[in-house]
């Protein structure tokens, strides 16, 4: 849906989103710019407000198991809105949150979780990291246990991530496979390798590989996503230069994917990969 030609007098936006179906909120929706990076992600009541200074700007909201809203100010300005956002065909719960670490000791596992020389870089709210999940002896019929990634959270308050899977389309991140949003709050973990549970989803492990994308929500607190001064320092995502190949995608929210590649870590002769596994 595009709402077209908004003028006001401000730069400030802000609006609750909710399911036309539900009439329920949706929280942790994306919403952004489409212009630059400046995003952010509605609270528990479907609460956004961001701030931009083009004059003029189109406004993105996106959850999965609906449809993307636009909204074109021909003006840029203050905005201030209920908004709606009309589902897709198929109907499924619209979130799953969950906030447990889950056992999967006993699935079989493809990936780079146990790749060696692991470090470990920072993100930022919004930024979505995904990388090629090969199946190697080309299993078909298996149902996707769980995934596992490493990650790092001190501080005090939980780390919120998105976890996405995507259709291998030529060696980039396809169409989602996930009918509905998967959010994991992350406690402070003094483990580095995370698992979360996706049976419930009965989502079969694809021949020619997925993509395992996550991607980094923020520090939650007070009912909402609070970016912080140490966030960049407390909170991080694996990865690994084990490989020659480049398998790893990065985007903005829901905008266009770009590869990593080599040259964004100039000293390194192998590429970055993040340290993600899926498990069936």
């Amino acid at each position: 849906m595009i709402l077209n030609n908004l003028y006001s007098q401000g730069s400030v936006v802000n609006g609750f989103v909710y399911s036309k179906s539900t009439g329920e909120p949706l929280e942790f929706a994306n919403v952004f710019f489409k212009k630059n990076n400046i995003g952010t992600y509605t609270n528990k009541y479907g609460f956004f407000e961001l701030s931009n200074s083009n004059l003029i700007d189109t406004l993105i909201i996106s959850y999965i198991g609906h449809h993307d809203l636009y909204i074109v100010f021909a003006k840029f300005g203050a905005f201030s809105d209920t908004l709606f956002l009309e589902n897709r065909d198929i109907l499924l719960p619209e979130v799953i949150i969950t906030n447990k670490d889950f056992n999967l000791s006993n699935s079989r596992q493809i990936g780079y979780v146990n790749s060696k020389k692991i470090n470990f870089i920072s993100s930022g709210s919004g930024v979505q990291f995904a990388v090629l999940i090969s199946n190697p002896n080309k299993v078909k019929y298996s149902i996707i246990k769980g995934v596992s990634f490493l990650v790092k959270n001190k501080s005090l308050w939980p780390l919120v991530v998105k976890i996405h899977l995507y259709k291998n389309l030529n060696n980039s991140p396809g169409e989602e496979l996930t009918k509905s949003e998967i959010v994991e709050f992350i406690y402070s973990n003094p483990t580095l390798k995370y698992s979360v549970d996706l049976n419930k989803f009965n989502i079969l492990l694809p021949a020619d590989g997925l993509y395992l994308g996550i991607e980094w929500v923020g520090i939650y607190h007070n009912n909402k996503i609070n970016p912080t001064r140490n966030e960049y320092r407390d909170s991080q995502l694996g990865y690994t230069f084990e490989y020659d190949t480049e398998y790893t995608w990065r985007r903005f929210m829901t905008k266009p994917w770009e590869k990593v590649t080599k040259k964004d870590f100039p000293g390194n002769r192998k590429a970055l990969n993040c340290a993600f596994s899926v498990l069936y």
